[in-house]
């Protein structure tokens, strides 16, 4: 469902900081937004706050290595994607209606298995929508055709794609915390089967796709990428 947890868990595997993992509800959250974590008495929230909690915490960073330079582009990128990619991801999961009618039943299955019962479930999925649709609207991409966030969402993994050229990490010859969120990101949209024009540009993309195979295969490979959960879904017809 979130990005932005895959970004932080992604970190804590690449710095191998212990944790446990937990369902979270947004409206519990101290910001009302996943993630957030626990720690020595400590509540963190918002995952680049959670990420700079931790490593100072633990005296760990991925980021000595950097210039100024590199840190500079990677602040960079990282609000391109956070503050823009990520609501062209929002709009054709929950907004665009093609996109809603295929994502709707992984988010009643996600409440469902939260302890929900399925009719209380399906009616707070269409609830979060209107939800998330007003948080659209008010931010602003929720006002364009969908032709027009998808050449805006084309133009920045683009962007990411011409940058990471041929490198093996996004910044370079060494992974960075800055890896942790352009994975997160790429791989939220390359692995949930939802057949939308993010999806369709990100897969023609060799360095895109080699790269999130790439970190996978060195932090996630004792988990099934999540298109399993997708295909073992019983459909909502059949509940």
């Amino acid at each position: 469902l979130s990005p932005f947890c895959i970004k932080l868990e992604t970190f804590l595997r690449m710095t191998q900081i212990p944790y446990d993992t937990a369902l979270g509800y947004p409206a519990q959250a101290p910001k009302g937004k996943l993630p957030y974590i626990e720690y020595g008495g400590n509540i963190v929230s918002d995952s680049s706050m959670i990420v700079d909690f931790l490593m100072d915490t633990f005296d760990v960073s991925l980021d000595v290595t950097l210039d100024n330079r590199q840190t500079a582009v990677g602040r960079a990128f990282q609000s391109m994607i956070e503050e823009h990619l990520y609501f062209a991801i929002v709009f054709f999961r929950w907004q665009d209606e093609e996109g809603w009618n295929s994502y709707q039943s992984f988010v009643t299955q996600t409440i469902h298995q939260a302890g929900a019962p399925m009719w209380l479930a399906s009616t707070l999925a269409k609830m979060s929508r209107k939800s998330v649709l007003k948080s659209l609207l008010a931010q602003g991409t929720g006002r364009h055709r969908a032709t027009e966030v998808a050449t805006l969402a084309r133009q920045q993994i683009s962007a990411i794609s011409n940058f990471l050229s041929t490198k093996p990490f996004f910044l370079g010859e060494k992974p960075s915390s800055m890896d942790a969120t352009v994975y997160a990101f790429l791989e939220s949209i390359l692995v949930p089967p939802l057949d939308n024009p993010l999806r369709e540009h990100a897969s023609t993309l060799t360095n895109v796709v080699t790269y999130c195979e790439r970190m996978r295969n060195l932090y996630w490979s004792d988990i099934k990428i999540p298109m399993q959960f997708w295909a073992a879904a019983t459909p909502l017809s059949e509940q």
